[in-house]
């Protein structure tokens, strides 16, 4: 695969800072003491030089006319018959000459110390620069005729003979290398800021974060097999360029010592492709070749390996600690640690059968985390304080050419909760705690049955006074109604027995009057104490009672003078129940005496409507002779002694009472009772 030339003679500490291809496929080189050589059959040939010894050969270019040599001692034309020496003729000390390009139209461009220049009259002359002053470290002529300078202030272009800051808002500094690669797409290494892509009109500056292994980029070179070859401060990276300019992504083999870069370190610009594809390498150890077909990758994965298993990160004797150890692995078995050991580490390691150092790990810890750690070349790993439960640590390791194991290995164990978090404590806590709030429940049930049957013992008995006390209380007002019902009884037979020896007819209709009125209440009273509720009298029954009692005292057959009542099922007090009685007592009293005549048939209407919760009419109406002539005038007058009566009762009722000549007497009283 490579090919390195450490020992020329002669020469000791090779350091070869230039190389070269002429147009016949020859190899040049050069070194930092001013050597200069053609490799003939792997072997260099060192020619005569013209330089004091000491000069360092930046870099080499063969043409047709000679071999032009960048050095610090200025530039050097070696031709056939002569040796041309070109400086700065106004500069007592000649600045370093980097590197030189030729343009189709033959003109020469050399990148210097002290910036850009070319050469006129057989002299060399420093292009103005916008940004003075510069050091061009690289030059270069792409495909496309432009020309490309890379100076410690960034990217300049010569542009009609004049030197042209570009891209100055990407702030590069420090490019020392610039290529172009078979699509045309230059590169340039800006050193410790990355890579920097210029494709089409679109440009793109690559760091660590884009994933570049390294920023600090001495050199690169795009080759043909469209490859970028990077030489960095610690190793060499061949990087595919296909899925850098499609993706963004680097794809990239390293090479290091183990692949025989024994001379690490590239020196600037020092990198080319022969003809038979080889790329050479000029490094600080001499001259290495690159042979592609000889490239192998190694396809063959890392095998990985757990070495040990240790407690607060220090070796940790498992047998003193009652565990079985596993006799290939020497791990310990079954691992299972208290609560209070939760803090391991983890050392692994993974055999690579080349490139060891360049073998990469991932891991994880399945139950802790779910994501892989980032590719690292550490070979241990610690975790702090983990929780309780069943871990699995997880581990592959990526070989030199980036193949990674396809199955990670992987060691269980188990941290154990303590006591009060296992499931079985947890299960009997859960059934003492149950146990305990079924007790109080049952306890609480108990004591609620006591209180209630106490609380039912105390209403019952409580119940029972209240029933005896109401018991008496109804026994008492039955004997109070019955004894002002006898009373009333005895004022009406008083009234009868002076109605007989009362000569006068008016007064005997008086006494008639007067106890027909006492006769009502006495009915009322009567209905009391017969019946268990003292409270509310039906006033349909009532006022049939008080009816009855008028026919009967009157000697009219309700045959001749026909009753009719619409009266709803209504219950009201005592109090209300006689001033209704005594308003339809005088009322149907009236009608009697005074609507027919003795042989005269007719009709008594008594209706009650209810029109909301607490408005009535009560409507007493005959088909009799109707109202008196002067009726109006004695009810203004109130000369009659029963409508000043009706009247006074109908405002006790809130109401009042109109009467209508209507083909009979027509009396309706509008009253409120109380809902």
């Amino acid at each position: 695969m490579v090919c390195s030339f450490f020992d020329f003679p002669g020469i000791t500490e090779p350091r070869v800072t230039a190389l070269a291809q002429d147009e016949s496929g020859g190899i040049w080189l050069a070194t930092d003491e001013g050597d200069v050589a053609k490799m003939q059959k792997q072997t260099p040939a060192w020619v005569q030089q013209p330089w004091p010894r000491g000069t360092t050969v930046y870099s080499l270019k063969p043409t047709e006319q000679g071999l032009w040599v960048c050095s610090s001692n200025g530039i050097w034309k070696i031709a056939a018959q002569d040796v041309t020496h070109f400086t700065f003729p106004d500069r007592v000390t000649s600045p370093d000459i980097y590197q030189s390009i030729a343009t189709p139209a033959g003109e020469l461009y050399f990148a210097t110390a002290a910036g850009v220049a070319t050469i006129a009259d057989d002299t060399l002359r420093l292009l103005e620069s916008p940004v003075n002053p510069i050091k061009a470290n690289t030059i270069y002529l792409d495909s496309k005729g432009s020309i490309w300078v890379g100076a410690d202030k960034g990217i300049f272009s010569i542009q009609e003979g004049e030197l042209v800051q570009m891209f100055s808002g990407s702030q590069l500094a420090e490019v020392g290398s610039i290529t172009e690669d078979k699509q045309g797409n230059l590169y340039f290494a800006a050193f410790n800021q990355g890579l920097f892509m210029l494709q089409g009109n679109q440009t793109k500056l690559y760091t660590l974060e884009d994933g570049l292994p390294n920023e600090a980029i001495k050199s690169i070179f795009a080759d043909a097999a469209d490859n970028l070859w990077v030489a960095t401060n610690r190793d060499v990276l061949k990087i595919q360029l296909p899925s850098l300019r499609q993706e963004g992504k680097f794809t990239y083999r390293t090479y290091a010592s183990y692949n025989g870069f024994r001379g690490l370190e590239i020196c600037d610009n020092a990198i080319i492709q022969s003809k038979d594809g080889s790329i050479w390498f000029g490094t600080t150890k001499g001259l290495t070749q690159y042979i592609p077909h000889l490239d192998r990758q190694n396809t063959k994965p890392s095998s990985v390996m757990l070495t040990d298993v240790m407690l607060y990160s220090r070796p940790t004797n498992w047998q003193e600690l009652g565990y079985q150890m596993d006799s290939l692995t020497s791990l310990p078995k079954n691992l299972r640690l208290p609560h209070t050991q939760n803090h391991l580490s983890f050392n692994f390691h993974a055999v690579c059968l080349s490139g060891q150092d360049q073998v990469r790990y991932k891991y994880r810890l399945a139950g802790y985390e779910d994501s892989w750690s980032p590719a690292s070349s550490r070979s241990f790993t610690t975790y702090a304080n983990l929780l309780p439960g069943t871990y699995t640590f997880e581990l592959i390791a990526q070989n030199n050419d980036g193949y990674w194991t396809p199955r990670p290995l992987s060691y269980t164990f188990s941290i154990v909760p303590p006591i009060w978090r296992r499931e079985w404590f947890i299960g009997v806590l859960l059934v003492v705690i149950a146990g305990a709030i079924l007790s109080v429940v049952h306890l609480r049930e108990r004591n609620l049955v006591k209180m209630n049957t106490v609380l039912e013992m105390k209403v019952d008995h409580r119940t029972r006074l209240l029933e005896r006390k109401n018991r008496e209380k109804e026994i008492l007002l039955q004997e109070i109604h019955h004894r002002v019902k006898n009373n009333l009884q005895i004022v009406m037979s008083m009234l009868n027995l002076q109605a007989r020896h009362v000569p006068d007819p008016v007064a005997k209709d008086v006494m008639q009057a007067l106890r027909s009125r006492v006769r009502s209440m006495a009915l009322l009273h009567e209905r009391l104490y017969r019946h268990n509720d003292l409270e509310q009298i039906n006033l349909e029954d009532y006022f049939l009672e008080v009816c009855e009692s008028l026919y009967a005292a009157f000697g009219i057959s309700m045959n001749r003078i026909m009753l009719e009542m619409d009266i709803p099922e209504i219950k009201v007090d005592v109090d209300t129940a006689i001033t209704l009685g005594l308003i339809v007592n005088e009322l149907v009293s009236n009608t009697l005496k005074y609507a027919f005549s003795p042989e005269d048939q007719g009709m008594l209407r008594i209706v009650l409507t209810q029109h909301d919760e607490v408005q009535y009419t009560l409507t007493v109406s005959d088909n009799g002779r109707g109202l008196p002539e002067n009726f109006y005038q004695q009810q203004q007058q109130g000369s009659s002694f029963g409508l000043r009566l009706v009247q006074s009762l109908s405002k006790k009722l809130e109401g009042h009472i109109n009467f209508y000549n209507n083909h009979g007497t027509k009396s309706t009283l509008y009253f409120v009772l109380p809902s």
